[in-house]
């Protein structure tokens, strides 16, 4: 799977939007991830790294597993 040869761009968590009440994300747009810090949501990925990403920043992201 692609979550298996890219773990470094495999989404498992990151902040949610506030209309979006606990279910999984389901992709990288505003109304599933919640950029609330200076327009950039935290990010952590199946590789164990974390980042702090703008919109713009999430489109490699794989959020598919």
């Amino acid at each position: 799977s692609q979550a298996q040869n890219k773990p470094a761009a495999t989404l498992l968590l990151a902040d949610i939007a506030a209309s979006f009440n606990h279910p999984p994300i389901r992709g990288s747009k505003t109304n599933y991830v919640g950029y609330k810090h200076d327009k950039r949501a935290v990010m952590v990925f199946l590789d164990g790294h974390a980042a702090k990403l703008t919109i713009q920043q999430t489109n490699g992201i794989i959020v598919k597993y």
